[in-house]
């Protein structure tokens, strides 16, 4: 993992088989580096029961027809 990624606020590192995705503040992101910016971060507070159908969609939905694009990311609790 990049020592860039770590730090206060939200961080979000996953990895797959040949890919490793990091959500992060842009101000930490070395400007070399192939990233999405400009992005906001919306927080669902929990924590959320893995039981609850729809809540996903019951957010973006709206954001979809206003045509909002959608990454989302998940905790355990939320």
């Amino acid at each position: 993992m990049p020592a860039w990624a770590d730090g206060s606020g939200f961080v979000s590192i996953t990895r797959r088989q040949g890919e490793l995705s990091i959500v992060c503040a842009d101000e930490r992101v070395p400007a070399e580096v192939r990233a999405e910016r400009g992005w906001r971060a919306l927080e669902v507070e929990g924590p959320i029961d893995f039981e609850v159908v729809g809540l996903l969609h019951g957010l973006t939905g709206p954001l979809a027809q206003a045509g909002i694009s959608v990454f989302a990311v998940a905790t355990f609790d939320t």
